[in-house]
């Protein structure tokens, strides 16, 4: 559990808070957690997905990016790789902003 702690508070000060989020689901109990997760899913789960989908849309031919993008109902411009940093932001923001709101709930007993 000390492992997990750690990892924690690597990604805090990284300011990963979607991958904190995704930590602390991990480790709560059965009623907190579900209650957390579906916390989560409501405020930043699809935006994830998002973020997900336009990291893989940098791997592709410039023609298939087109075609996914238009799939994703994201506009061509600004290009892919601004739409993903602009959703990595907003994911981050959500995902702290969730911590926060939790905060009672993550202290425990």
């Amino acid at each position: 559990k000390e492992q997990r702690i750690n990892r924690i508070c690597n990604n805090v000060e990284e300011g990963n808070y979607a991958k904190v989020v995704q930590r602390v689901r991990a480790i709560l109990n059965k009623g907190p957690k579900q209650e957390f997760a579906d916390a989560w899913n409501e405020v930043g789960g699809a935006l994830r997905f998002l973020v997900k989908q336009l990291d893989l849309v940098r791997f592709m031919r410039r023609d298939e990016q087109a075609l996914y993008t238009a799939y994703l109902c994201i506009p061509s411009k600004p290009s892919s790789e601004e739409w993903q940093e602009v959703a990595e932001i907003e994911m981050q923001r959500r995902a702290l902003n969730l911590l926060l709101n939790y905060w009672n709930l993550l202290q425990g007993p």
